[in-house]
């Protein structure tokens, strides 16, 4: 019953991740619609944070991992795509259009909101309280005799 719950959070995550993907193809939103586009950014994260909270409630170290491998790839793809967008300036206009797509595929609950700095603040966030000894205290290794 537990993994079924689990699916179906990541499944729902899943699914709003696609949303997000297909939001930020869309032109820019304005008044109405880009308020909710941004509550939509920031309940993005619902998802991860109650998985991030089951785990550290039933100490489950793979559901805790999972979930900074999820972070870490986001955080890390973003910046190399981004650094590669800006290092791409002076090549060809299809190479810009490429690394933009990945960076969309990768970025798109950041880019959806087109406030940065909260979503980046939110993975980073997730990232924090999956690491061993942030919040749970790590486990004291036992010293052989």
């Amino acid at each position: 019953m537990k993994r079924c719950k689990e699916a179906v959070l990541y499944g729902i995550w899943a699914a709003m991740y696609v949303a997000a993907v297909l939001l930020s193809l869309v032109n820019h939103a304005q008044g109405a619609g880009l308020v909710l586009i941004q509550i939509y950014s920031v309940a993005f994260f619902i998802p991860g944070a109650i998985l991030a909270v089951k785990a550290l409630k039933e100490k489950n170290k793979t559901q805790l991992k999972r979930l900074r491998v999820i972070s870490i790839l986001s955080l890390a793809l973003t910046v190399v795509l981004l650094v590669a967008n800006f290092l791409s300036v002076g090549g060809s206009a299809q190479l810009g259009r490429i690394l933009n797509s990945f960076l969309i595929l990768v970025s798109a609950p950041m880019l959806i909101c087109f406030n940065w700095a909260v979503s980046l603040f939110l993975w980073a966030c997730l990232l924090m309280v999956t690491i061993p000894g942030v919040i749970l205290p790590r486990e004291k290794r036992k010293k052989p005799l």
